[in-house]
C-alpha cells in the first residue's frame, strides 16, 4: 500500500524507516561527530573542489580539513567538471573519519545533458521543464532546418545568459519538436531536439540545427508536432536543463514524473557499492520550493501556457518537490542528512523532511547585513521547529563587492551572528578576523542560555490593545476580526490572491532604528499541505515610507524586504528590523503567504537596534547589527554572570567578545 506523506513523516519520527544497507558502517554514526558536539565557533569545508593545489593526492586533500566539522563536495558530474577522484576520496575519507560529516554539494533544479547520452537516456523528453511554445503549422521534413509556427515569440538566440562575463553574452536556445496525436496529445517518444539559429518574427519561422542532444532529425506532419524552448540555466559555461519537478509533468512509459526519477537515481548513488555509498549527507544548492515568480516563463503541465507551477490554481511544482524531497527522506532513513538554500522566500521550506538549512551569504549572496531579520527568523524556526533527529544549519561566508571591502568584519560579524543562533560557519584558511582567543573551532564552547534580545529590554512603543490595534487594520483581500482577544485575519470571500495582504493604519513611528516582534499563529496551513507536513507560512512587514540606504535600489531591497515564518503548532515571534527611519505616521504592510487564516496575538514596536547576544562557556557575544555604534550593558543583559562590564562600545555591523 503507498504511504501518505504525514504517514512517511510519521515513521522517520519512529525511526521505522532505517535501511540498514544505508545507514551501516561506523561513520554512520552522527551522535559521534563533531558536527553534533555544539560547540561554536563551528567550521566545516565548502566545495573548493577545482582547486589545484588541494587536488595534488589524497594526503593533501585530506589534510585540509583537518579542523573543520565536515566537507561539503561537489561529487557528481551536474554543474561543473569534477576531478574524477573526488567521490573515491570522499568515501575513503567518511570511513577514515567517523568523527567528520562528509556531505555531497548537488544541484537541485537542473543537469547537464550535452555530453551525456545516459542521463537523456534516464530522462525521457517529458521529464525536463519546457516554456511556452508553438504549434508547427506547415509540414516538415528531416532535412528541413526552416520551420514555420504559429507564433515565433517564445524563440530567440539569447536562451541562456553569461552571468559570468561583462557584457553579458548568451547562448543560444534549445527546443523540443515533438510530435501530436490526432487529438493533439504529445507523443513525447516521438520527438528530437534542436538549437535555434535564426528567428524571423515577421515570417513566424525558426531556423534551426536539427538533430541535437543525441536525437535524430523526424518528418513531421502539417500541423502534426509542437515546438517548445527547453528551460535552462548556465553553471561552468554548460546549459543544464531543469527538471520539471512539478506534479503536473509528464509521466513516461514506467509511469514515473522526473522526482520520482531523480529522487531514485540519488539512492543509486548513495547504496552499497554505489559510487557515493560512505556519504551521509546532501546539501542542495538550488532546489527551489517554489518557482511562481522565477519560473514565471515555465509551462510545467506542457499545455502551451506558461504557469510558473500553477495549475487548476494549486501549486503543483510546490507539492512535487515536496513529494521528491520525501522520498530521499523515506528511501534514506532518519539519520541521513538533507538540507538545502533557505535564505531567499523560493527556497526549501520542506522542515518536516529537511534536517536544516543554508544562508548563503549571512542573509543572501550579496547580503551579510542589511536584511538581518531575515537570517534570525529563518534559523530560529528551523531550530524551534526542526522534526528530524538532527539540526544541521549553516551559513556560507560568501558576500558582494560592497562587503568585501571590509572582508574580515564581515566574517567576524557573520560568524558571531551565526554561532548566536547556532548554526555552524564555512572555514576561511585565514581565521585572524576572529579574536586570538576564539580563532580555534569550539573555542567559544557550548552555548550556555537562551539568545537575548537586547531591543526587547527597552520601552515598548506599540501601547495599543488588540482591539484598538485590530480597527487601524484594512484588508486588502481579507477580513479582520477580534476574538478572545486575538486579531483573525481571514481571506475574503472569492478572493483569487495567493497571498493575503493588509495595512496597519497611522502607526506613529518614532524616529530611529525601529524593531517590530509580531506572535502569530497560522489557523490554516500553506495551500495544497495538511498540518502535519509542517510546511510553514512566510510572514512580510515592513512601513511604507523607508529612507534611502545610499546604496542604490537594487541593495535598498535588501534593507527593506523582510519576512518571518509561521507555523500551525504554536505561535511564534517574528521580528522585522529597520534602520534611520524617520519619525512620523506611517501604514505598516503586512503580506501573509496562502490562503488560509491567521491569529495574531500581538505586535509589538521597539524604539531600538535588534542587538542579539549569547552567552556561551567562555564568554558572552553581543552583535550589533545597527549601521550606527550601539552602547549596551552586558551586567543587564546576563545578571547571573559575574564581572561583565557595565558599559561595552559595540561599532557598527560588528560584535564583541567578552571573555567570562
Amino acid at each position: 500500500m503507498k504511504k501518505t506523506i504525514p504517514a512517511i513523516l510519521a515513521m522517520a519520527a519512529a525511526g521505522l524507516l532505517i535501511s540498514a544497507d544505508l545507514t551501516k558502517g561506523p561513520f554512520r554514526d552522527m551522535s559521534k561527530k563533531e558536527a553534533f558536539k555544539r560547540v561554536y565557533p563551528q567550521y566545516f569545508a565548502f566545495r573548493g573542489e577545482m582547486s589545484k593545489p588541494i587536488h595534488k593526492n589524497y594526503e593533501v586533500w585530506s589534510e585540509f580539513f583537518g579542523e573543520a566539522s565536515g566537507l561539503m563536495r561537489k561529487l557528481v558530474l551536474e554543474e561543473i567538471p569534477i576531478n574524477t577522484e573526488s567521490s573515491k576520496w570522499a568515501n575513503k575519507y567518511a570511513a577514515a573519519h567517523p568523527e567528520k560529516l562528509v556531505m555531497m554539494h548537488l544541484n537541485g533544479e537542473a543537469r547537464q545533458v550535452a555530453a551525456f547520452p545516459e542521463v537523456l537516456k534516464r530522462y525521457f523528453p517529458g521529464h525536463w521543464v519546457y516554456q511556452g511554445g508553438s504549434k508547427v503549422v506547415a509540414g516538415v521534413k528531416a532535412a528541413d532546418n526552416v520551420i514555420k509556427v504559429a507564433d515565433a515569440k517564445s524563440f530567440t538566440l539569447k536562451g541562456y545568459i553569461k552571468r559570468d562575463q561583462k557584457p553579458y553574452s548568451y547562448l543560444p536556445q534549445h527546443v523540443i519538436i515533438v510530435r501530436l496525436d490526432e487529438k493533439g496529445n504529445k507523443l513525447w517518444y516521438e520527438s528530437e531536439y534542436a538549437t535555434v539559429a535564426a528567428v524571423d518574427y515577421k515570417a513566424n519561422t525558426v531556423t534551426l540545427e536539427r538533430g541535437q542532444f543525441f536525437s535524430k532529425p523526424l518528418d513531421f506532419g502539417e500541423g502534426k508536432a509542437y515546438m517548445a524552448p527547453v528551460t535552462g540555466g548556465l553553471w561552468g559555461n554548460n546549459v543544464m536543463w531543469f527538471y520539471n519537478l512539478s506534479l503536473a509533468c509528464p509521466r513516461d512509459r514506467n509511469g514515473r514524473q522526473a522526482w520520482e526519477v531523480f529522487a531514485d537515481e540519488i539512492v543509486e548513488w548513495l547504496s552499497p557499492k554505489g559510487p557515493l555509498e560512505n556519504v551521509e549527507g546532501i546539501a542542495f544548492d538550488v532546489n527551489y520550493f517554489d518557482v511562481t515568480e522565477r519560473g514565471a516563463k515555465w509551462d510545467t503541465d506542457n499545455d502551451g501556457k506558461n504557469d510558473g507551477g500553477w495549475v487548476g490554481e494549486q501549486n503543483q511544482w510546490r507539492r512535487g518537490d515536496w513529494q521528491f524531497l520525501a522520498r530521499l527522506r523515506e528511501r534514506l532513513g532518519p539519520d541521513f542528512i538533507l538540507s538545502g538554500d533557505a535564505h531567499h522566500p523560493t527556497n526549501q521550506q520542506a522542515l518536516g523532511i529537511m534536517n536544516g538549512m543554508e544562508s548563503e551569504g549571512l542573509v543572501q549572496h550579496d547580503d551579510m547585513w542589511r536584511g538581518i531579520s531575515r537570517t534570525i527568523n529563518t534559523h530560529l524556526y528551523w531550530k524551534r521547529n526542526n522534526k528530524t533527529r538532527w539540526d544541521y544549519r549553516y551559513v556560507v561566508l560568501k558576500m558582494g563587492a560592497q562587503d568585501e571591502k571590509d572582508a574580515p568584519r564581515m566574517r567576524r560579524f557573520a560568524t558571531a551572528m551565526a554561532s548566536c543562533l547556532e548554526a555552524c560557519v564555512t572555514m576561511p584558511q585565514d581565521r585572524s578576523f576572529m579574536p586570538a582567543q576564539f580563532e580555534k573551532p569550539g573555542s567559544m564552547g557550548m552555548v550556555n542560555g537562551p539568545l537575548v534580545r537586547y531591543a526587547t529590554t527597552t520601552k515598548e512603543m506599540l501601547t495599543m490593545d488588540n482591539a484598538t490595534l485590530a480597527g487601524r487594520m484594512t484588508g486588502q483581500n481579507c477580513e479582520v476580526a477580534v476574538r478572545d482577544g486575538k486579531i483573525l485575519i481571514t481571506a475574503k470571500a472569492g478572493n483569487k490572491e495567493r497571498n493575503l495582504k493588509f495595512t496597519i493604519d497611522g502607526i506613529a513611528l518614532p524616529a530611529g532604528e525601529l524593531t517590530f516582534f509580531m506572535n502569530a499563529r497560522a489557523t490554516d496551513p500553506l495551500d495544497g499541505f495538511t498540518k502535519e507536513h509542517y510546511v510553514p507560512r512566510m510572514v512580510w512587514l515592513r512601513p511604507e515610507k523607508l529612507p534611502d540606504y545610499g546604496e542604490g535600489a537594487f541593495h535598498n531591497n535588501y534593507f527593506t524586504s523582510i519576512y518571518g515564518m509561521i507555523s500551525t503548532h504554536s505561535a511564534e515571534d517574528v521580528s522585522y528590523y529597520f534602520r534611520r527611519v524617520e519619525a512620523g505616521v506611517q501604514n505598516i504592510q503586512v503580506e501573509i503567504q496562502g490562503n488560509g487564516g491567521v491569529e495574531i496575538n500581538s505586535l509589538r514596536l521597539y524604539n531600538a537596534p535588534d542587538v542579539v547576544a549569547r552567552r556561551f562557556d567562555k564568554l558572552v557575544v553581543i552583535v550589533n547589527p545597527s549601521m550606527d555604534p550601539v552602547d549596551v550593558n552586558p551586567s543587564a543583559l546576563f545578571p547571573e554572570v559575574g564581572k561583565l562590564p557595565a558599559t561595552q562600545h559595540i561599532p557598527a555591523i560588528e560584535a564583541a567578545f567578552i571573555p567570562i
